[in-house]
């Protein structure tokens, strides 16, 4: 099954996310949008994985999220990956006053690596996928748009657990059902 650590957004967030897709679907791109009850904030992506493999991730999810206590993050700035000059996806930027993101990044990223999955190639960038470009068409107009609100703030949300998510690949997009959630609790337990 295909899987990946992520961290829920509140219903709230998504809606101000919502706002975003809507005005650049105003635009005429050529773009897959993601559903808003599928938006969240990858930790790390795992592929495919065997059903034995879930037993040891929630272990290591068990031991490392429980140590850090709730967190509030920015939803701040669009943008696209990998550049402006060949978008292939949309995006907001999450960004955060400390380094308890990071470090909780930093955490599942080598206890992950130690389960045998390879180490993100790339540093981690922390946002939220809001659309996958599919052709060029209107691209000028969306780089315009995202160049433009590069700075917008979209407001604060805290973050209080961890995710263990199995994706399943269907012809109107992914689906994405919990398999295992830890929240996180720090100095509070």
């Amino acid at each position: 099954m295909r899987c990946f650590i992520s961290i829920p957004i509140s219903k709230e967030n998504k809606e101000k996310i919502k706002e975003i897709q809507n005005k650049l679907q105003e635009l005429h791109v050529h773009v897959s949008w993601t559903r808003p009850e599928s938006l969240h904030l990858t930790l790390k992506f795992l592929g495919n994985i065997e059903g034995e493999m879930v037993e040891a991730i929630k272990g290591h999810l068990d031991r490392i999220v429980p140590e850090f206590p709730p967190f509030d993050v920015y939803l701040r700035g669009t943008g696209v990956f990998p550049d402006k000059k060949r978008p292939r996806i949309i995006w907001i930027g999450i960004k955060e006053d400390g380094q308890i993101l990071s470090n909780l990044y930093r955490r599942i990223e080598e206890a992950m690596v130690k389960l045998g999955f390879p180490r993100e190639g790339r540093g981690f960038t922390p946002h939220i996928t809001i659309g996958r470009i599919r052709s060029k068409e209107g691209m000028g107009k969306l780089i315009e748009y995202v160049q433009k609100e590069k700075d917008i703030d979209l407001g604060e949300f805290r973050i209080t657990r961890v995710q263990l998510m199995k994706s399943q690949l269907n012809p109107k997009g992914a689906v994405y059902t919990e398999l295992y959630s830890v929240s996180l609790k720090g100095n509070n337990s």
